[in-house]
């Protein structure tokens, strides 16, 4: 599943899906930087907007705000992730909760 992660931080970040999780959905989110640098962490739904909501006329893509409970894996890889692309936009890649093969839940 191709997921978009936006606006990134420390504390969490956005993810535009077209199936997001329900608020309050604990997951462990993995994704890659480049090739090499996986990071590994739990998060926690708290907000989500999918297409049935009125905004979603108005243009707006589905997807979740997820807080960031623990970082597993990468930490230092993450802070110098966020410190090159902070306010740079978006970066695409696959995250899926759980684990990063595609078709995951």
């Amino acid at each position: 599943m191709l997921i978009t992660m936006e606006d990134i931080s420390e504390g969490g970040c956005r993810l535009k899906t077209a199936i997001p999780l329900p608020v309050g959905q604990r997951a462990t989110l993995s994704w890659k930087i480049g090739e090499e640098k996986e990071i590994i962490a739990d998060v926690e739904v708290v907000w989500r907007f999918d297409a049935t909501r009125p905004e979603a006329e108005m243009g707006r893509s589905p997807g979740m705000g997820v807080r960031i409970l623990k970082v597993h894996k990468g930490i230092e890889d993450l802070r110098k992730f966020m410190f090159a692309v902070q306010n740079a936009g978006t970066i695409a890649g696959d995250a899926l909760p759980g684990h990063s093969s595609p078709g995951g839940h």
